[in-house]
Formats: C-alpha cells, sequence, structure tokens
C-alpha cells in the first residue's frame, strides 16, 4: 500500500486505479511455519464452515491454537471435520447469523462464558446474495453481513472485555 498522497483528475480515474491496484502483485507481509506454535492462543473466526474461513480454521488449529468457529451452516459437523484434519479437540463450534444483531449478541455473550478472553479475531463471514433483501433491522443483507456486523460483532467485544491484553 502506497503512502503517496496522489490527486486524481476525475472519481473516475480515483475508481480505475483503485479497480487495477487489486490486481497489482503484492510483496508477502509474513506467514506462520508449522515451527511456529500457537499454544495457549484463543481464535475466534467467522464464517468458518467453508472455503477461506474453513482452511484457516484447520491451520490454525494445526499450529495449536485454540479455535473457536462462528458458523451460520455446517453445525455441528464442520467442528468435527476440523478436528479430524487437524488431529486436535481443540476445536468449539457456535452459531451465529450476521445479519441480526441480536444473534451476534448472543455469540459474543457465548464465547465470553465459555471460552473467556480472545487473543485473535478474524473476521471471515460474507454473503453473496442473488438480489438485495432487507434484515429484520431493514438494511440490506449483503452489507449488513460484509460490512456492517464486522464493526458490531467488535465493538460487542470490546464493549464485554472480551479481549485477552497480556501479551
Amino acid at each position: 500500500m502506497s503512502t503517496d498522497k496522489k490527486q486524481y483528475n476525475s472519481p473516475f480515474q480515483a475508481t480505475l486505479t483503485g479497480i487495477l491496484n487489486l490486481f497489482r502483485k503484492r510483496s508477502r507481509v509474513g506467514f506462520l511455519s508449522s515451527e511456529e506454535r500457537l499454544d495457549g492462543k484463543k481464535i475466534l473466526i467467522d464464517g468458518a464452515s467453508s472455503g477461506l474461513g474453513l482452511a484457516t480454521a484447520i491451520e490454525l488449529a494445526k499450529l495449536g491454537g485454540t479455535v473457536i468457529m462462528a458458523v451460520r451452516s455446517g453445525f455441528p459437523e464442520k467442528a468435527e471435520e476440523v478436528k479430524l484434519k487437524s488431529k486436535t479437540d481443540k476445536v468449539f463450534i457456535h452459531k451465529v447469523d450476521f445479519s441480526d444483531f441480536d444473534s451476534i449478541k448472543n455469540l459474543v455473550s457465548e464465547v465470553k462464558s465459555k471460552h473467556g478472553k480472545l487473543d485473535v479475531v478474524i473476521c471471515n463471514a460474507a454473503v453473496v446474495a442473488k438480489k438485495g433483501v432487507q434484515t429484520k433491522s431493514c438494511l440490506e443483507t449483503m452489507f449488513m453481513v460484509n460490512y456492517f456486523s464486522k464493526f458490531y460483532f467488535i465493538q460487542q467485544l470490546l464493549k464485554n472485555e472480551c479481549f485477552n491484553t497480556k501479551s
């Protein structure tokens, strides 16, 4: 990511530059090797029932982390899959619907009471809807799940003191 303060002649030029930047080769920030361990770390990952979220949950469990999966579907069989593939029992699963504020609050409450403080949170949940659908809060579903729920979720975790502040 560049720190240049570039000026654009038009919104179109700024948008096009932003899109092109998405496809530019970037240097890797870092990675975890199998020698690096996450023993004693509690990691919550949402959207962990498929794709990148599921693969991440498996790899983090293999590195010794306690993995807490927050999922909309695949409950409880996806946790069993992660346990089997990572060869650990330190995998837990909780149901959540990120289009519903009450479901997010319930998740935070469950996580705090069952797991204590978290060390890492990975916000991965997303949806792609074929057409616009409103949530019960009158927000569009993709906006709520893919964007707004992340802010609300982290705010609820902070408000409920769910993060481990020790190094």
